[in-house]
């Protein structure tokens, strides 16, 4: 499945949530400002796509892989399982009480590559001490820029 070039702008809620999708789902070129349960959200969910987005003044995480997982437990097993996924060149800025992006227990796997976050309150990015093999390359663009 494909969710490709829509503004999700200023919901109650979260912008993008994506549960227990099944693989190879990419989430590409959106915009997502004033969300009030953050931008994108993704649990449950293994090799998905997360490139080319804009982010900006989301209430919680811009991007978060697993996050708060537990409240979802209840509808489905495997809520905690974020295999594979990557996050490209998205652009993630002045999230409020946030990281920009975190990668949340339960994350396998996770690549990020020529991602820009910024925030002057909050962290930039935050990965959960239980989330392995989380690889952060620059290639031709720098990861983050602060």
């Amino acid at each position: 499945a494909d969710i490709r070039g829509n503004i999700v702008n200023d919901n109650e809620a979260v912008g993008i949530l994506l549960l227990e999708s099944g693989l190879d789902t990419k989430i590409f070129n959106n915009t997502v400002n004033g969300n009030g349960g953050g931008g994108i959200k993704i649990a449950g969910s293994g090799d998905t796509l997360i490139a080319g987005n804009l982010l900006d003044s989301n209430k919680g995480p811009g991007i978060s892989l697993c996050a708060e997982s537990q409240e979802f437990e209840e509808y489905f097993e495997d809520a905690n399982h974020c295999i594979s996924n990557e996050l490209i060149e998205n652009t993630v800025t002045a999230s409020a009480n946030a990281s920009e992006i975190y990668i949340g227990e339960g994350s396998v796997g996770t690549v990020l590559k020529g991602n820009v976050a910024a925030d002057e309150e909050d962290d930039q990015l935050l990965i959960d001490n239980q989330s392995p093999t989380t690889s952060i390359s620059s290639g031709n663009v720098p990861n983050f820029a602060f």
